[in-house]
């Protein structure tokens, strides 16, 4: 999903995951 089409909220839990995924 384009980061365009994410809201604020939405970046930072996607960034989390990414994170904890790692």
């Amino acid at each position: 999903v384009p980061d365009a089409l994410i809201p604020p909220d939405g970046a930072r839990v996607m960034s989390l995951t990414d994170g904890l995924s790692k």
